[in-house]
C-alpha cells in the first residue's frame, strides 16, 4: 500500500489518462445499456424495410448523408432532431428506426425521441450504417 502513492505521484499523467478512459468506457457502456431494449438488428431492420413497415432516420450530417446512405432515409442530422420531430405523426404506424455511424450517437437519438414521444415505435439500427453496408445491403448516394 506504500507504495502506490510514490507511484500515482510519479506517473499521474498515465493514472490521469487511466481514469478518463474507465470513465469514457463506463459511460459509453451506460449508454448503451440504456438504448438496448430499443436495437433492432439489421436482418430485422431489413425485414421492416422490405414490408414497407419502417422509416430510417439518418441523424448523421447532410455532407454524409448525401454521400452514402439507406434508400428512402430521411436525413434529420442529431442537432436538430428535436426542432424537425416535434411530431412523428407523419410517419403513421411505421416502426421508426434512427441510425448513425455509431450506435451510441443514435442511442443518445433514440433516447431524446423517446423522452419527447414516449409511446413511439423508436428503435436503433444494430451497427448503423456501418452494419447495413456490410450486409451488402443496398445504398443509395444523393
Amino acid at each position: 500500500m506504500n507504495s502506490i502513492m510514490p507511484f500515482i505521484q510519479q506517473n499521474w499523467m498515465f493514472v490521469a489518462a487511466f481514469v478518463v478512459v474507465v470513465t469514457l468506457f463506463i459511460a459509453n457502456e451506460i449508454n448503451s445499456a440504456r438504448g438496448k431494449k430499443y436495437r433492432m438488428s439489421v436482418t430485422d431492420a431489413l425485414r421492416e424495410y422490405n414490408d414497407d413497415n419502417a422509416v430510417f432516420i439518418d441523424i448523421r450530417s447532410k455532407k454524409d448523408f448525401k454521400k452514402l446512405h439507406i434508400p428512402n432515409a430521411v436525413n434529420i442530422p442529431a442537432a436538430e432532431l428535436e426542432k424537425k420531430l416535434e411530431s412523428l405523426a407523419q410517419f403513421g404506424n411505421k416502426q421508426i428506426i434512427v441510425y448513425s455511424d455509431t450506435d451510441p450517437r443514435a442511442n443518445e437519438a433514440c433516447i431524446k425521441l423517446r423522452k419527447m414521444h414516449p409511446q413511439a415505435p423508436l428503435n436503433v439500427l444494430v451497427g448503423g450504417i456501418v452494419g447495413w453496408q456490410e450486409a451488402n445491403l443496398p445504398l443509395s448516394k444523393d
